[in-house]
């Protein structure tokens, strides 16, 4: 199912320029957010960090990055979240009927819309990661794009982290993904022609249970940077 961000919804940033063209014209920036919250035990897309939340961080990275389109996948939780979702013209959001299935599911629905739509190249986050730069979205993106590969990844501890990102020539075996594998496996078999982009290692912190959220919010006290 596609829908539209609801009217009425939650605008994260009242100083955002909705308006402003796109730096990277046939982008699509892509935040899973289909999970349960098991471990969290509940809809942690909704827990509060900083008085907004959680979903919302990432979701303002991927909107303020300068792709041409925001897309969110949903699952878990569904209705809640998407009651909160901003009213942006620029975002679709999409229902996963198999997210119990695992996030490969999600990455897949995501593949195929950009498929559809034609789009050059989609950046993934994870809608549980709140400290994602919307600067390091579009970067991984444009990296995607130039690569020989088509692929791209922030570099955290020397490891590929998110955001990644996957040129449109990718999309078709991306597609077909199933279980709780998404694109590692992909990753995996580009190796050293991966593009990887140097990242702060506080970006790939990711709330799993309450005391990540907690930490988040203490990271963020700190006064990272935001872009």
């Amino acid at each position: 199912m596609t829908c539209p961000a609801d009217a009425g919804g939650h605008r994260t940033n009242p100083d955002q320029n909705d308006g402003a063209s796109p730096r990277l014209p046939g982008g699509v920036a892509v935040v899973l957010a289909a999970g349960s919250g098991r471990r969290f035990g509940g809809a942690k897309q909704l827990a509060l960090l900083a008085g907004r939340p959680l979903l919302l961080w990432a979701l303002r990275a991927a909107l303020d990055s300068g792709l041409e389109r925001g897309l969110v996948v949903l699952g878990g939780h569904a209705d809640q979240v998407r009651a909160r979702l901003p009213n942006e013209p620029r975002l679709t959001v999409l229902d996963n009927p198999d997210y119990l299935q695992g996030m490969g599911t999600s990455l897949a629905l995501a593949a195929r819309w950009c498929r559809q739509r034609r789009a050059r190249v989609m950046a993934v986050l994870l809608g549980d990661q709140p400290l994602v730069a919307a600067e390091m979205v579009r970067r991984v993106a444009q990296a995607a794009l130039d690569s020989p590969a088509g692929a791209a990844a922030a570099l955290v501890a020397k490891r590929p982290v998110h955001p990644v990102a996957f040129a449109a020539r990718h999309f078709d075996e991306l597609g077909r993904l199933s279980g709780d594998h998404g694109g590692r496996g992909l990753l995996r078999r580009l190796g050293d022609s991966l593009s990887l982009l140097p990242a702060p290692e506080y970006s790939a912190w990711d709330v799993d249970r309450p005391a990540d959220l907690a930490e988040a919010q203490r990271l963020l006290s700190g006064g990272l940077p935001r872009g």
